[in-house]
C-alpha cells in the first residue's frame, strides 16, 4: 500500500511539474487590465471603457450566433490581456449560445447566452478578466500540491520496512472469525443415519430381506428377482403365513 502511494504521489508530482512552465509562460505574456489599465479590442477596435467593449463584445456575439447553422467555425473576436479571443456557436438543451476561448490559456471557454447579448454589461468583460486573473492561483494551487505530495511521500518511506502497529490485533480478529466459522459449519452439519443393528440373527436377516424388497430397483434387475443371482424370489415355508382352518 505505501509503495503504491509512493508511485501515484511521484507520478502526480511529475505532471504538475510539467504544466508549471505553461503556466509560468502565460503569465510573463499577460497584461494587466486592472482598473485604468484596462484595454481590450473587439474587431480591430480598442476599448478603454468597459462598457463599451461589453456592448461591442455582445455584438460581435451576436453575429457568431445568428451565423448559417451550417458555419460552426471558430471566429476570431479580438483581444484582451495580450491573448486572442476566439468564438464559435454551441448548443445546450437546444438552446444556442456563444463560447468564447482565450486562446492558448489553460482556462476555460467563457460561455456568453443570449440574455448577456440582449442586456450587455460591464461585467461580461470582467468575467474574462478574472479568468485571466485566476492564473496566479492556478499556479501557487500546483505548487503547493507539489509540496503536499512530497510530505507524503517522505511520510510514508519512513513508515516502510515497519511493522504493523495493529497486527496482534488483526491476528487476534482473524482467530476468532475462524472459530466462528467453525463452529457455525459445525452446526450447519447433517446429523449422519442411525444405523440399526440386532443382536438377533433372524432379525438381521429378516430386516436384511424387507431392505432388499422396498429397496428401489436396480437398473436391469426384474422385480420379486434376487439382485445377485437374479432368481426370483420364493419364501421359505418359515415365511408363508399359516393356512387358515376350516370349520
Amino acid at each position: 500500500m505505501l509503495k503504491h502511494r509512493i508511485r501515484e504521489d511521484t507520478k502526480q508530482i511529475a505532471v504538475l511539474r510539467s504544466e508549471i512552465p505553461r503556466l509560468e509562460a502565460v503569465l510573463a505574456r499577460r497584461v494587466d487590465t486592472r482598473g485604468d489599465q484596462f484595454r481590450m479590442q473587439v474587431d480591430g477596435r480598442l476599448y478603454n471603457e468597459r462598457a463599451q467593449a461589453a456592448r461591442a463584445l455582445a455584438g460581435r456575439a451576436a453575429a457568431v450566433l445568428n451565423a448559417p447553422r451550417w458555419d460552426s467555425a471558430e471566429q476570431a473576436v479580438g483581444q484582451l490581456g495580450g491573448f486572442e479571443l476566439t468564438a464559435k456557436r454551441q448548443y445546450r438543451d437546444d438552446k444556442p449560445y456563444v463560447l468564447v476561448d482565450v486562446v492558448g490559456v489553460p482556462v476555460d471557454g467563457i460561455a456568453i447566452s443570449t440574455g448577456d447579448i440582449e442586456n450587455a454589461a460591464p461585467g461580461l468583460v470582467v468575467r474574462f478578466e478574472n479568468a485571466l486573473g485566476s492564473l496566479d492561483r492556478k499556479l501557487t494551487a500546483k505548487q503547493d500540491w507539489i509540496d503536499e505530495l512530497a510530505t507524503e511521500i517522505t511520510r510514508a518511506e519512513g513508515e516502510l520496512g515497519k511493522p504493523f502497529q495493529h497486527q496482534d490485533a488483526l491476528h487476534a480478529a482473524y482467530t476468532t472469525r475462524k472459530a466462528i466459522n467453525d463452529q457455525l459449519a459445525a452446526v450447519a452439519a447433517p446429523l449422519p443415519a442411525p444405523a440399526v443393528v440386532s443382536a438377533d440373527p433372524d432379525v438381521a436377516a429378516s430386516l436384511g430381506v424387507l431392505a432388499a424388497t422396498h429397496a428401489p430397483p436396480v437398473p436391469g434387475h426384474r422385480q420379486g428377482h434376487h439382485p445377485e443371482t437374479g432368481q426370483r424370489y420364493r419364501p421359505g415355508s418359515n415365511d408363508l403365513a399359516p393356512a387358515p382352518e376350516l370349520d
